[in-house]
């Protein structure tokens, strides 16, 4: 299984349509569309969506496809999220320059 096919997973376990995600993740229908049919690969800001609209979501299973689908405990320490960036990075080869950014966007995004 793919990042594109556990992204639809995740909508099909919710029981969304492409319509209902896509609004809910705050991206387009045709994005969410090219993502299903592969012609698009996940973005950074996808799975950074992904782990603020649904904080149970285990995000190494996300990127990496290991563990289950669901964290036990959401992340809640900058620690969790330096060692999810670390993993996210591996998969969407981040430079390290990108990193203290993406690093200060989810924070943001998982305290609000």
């Amino acid at each position: 299984m793919t990042v594109n096919d556990r992204v639809m997973y995740i909508m099909n376990a919710e029981k969304l349509t492409q319509k209902e995600f896509a609004n809910i993740l705050g991206i387009s229908q045709p994005v969410l569309t090219y993502i299903a049919s592969g012609r698009n690969k996940v973005s950074l800001d996808i799975v950074q969506k992904i782990a603020q609209k649904y904080p149970s979501i285990n995000l190494r299973w996300l990127a990496l496809g290991e563990g289950e689908m669901t964290n036990k405990t959401p992340l809640t320490s900058n620690n969790d999220l330096v060692k999810l960036i670390q993993e996210v990075e591996i998969v969407s080869n981040l430079s390290h320059s990108n990193l203290g950014s993406v690093i200060t966007k989810l924070m943001k995004s998982i305290n609000s």
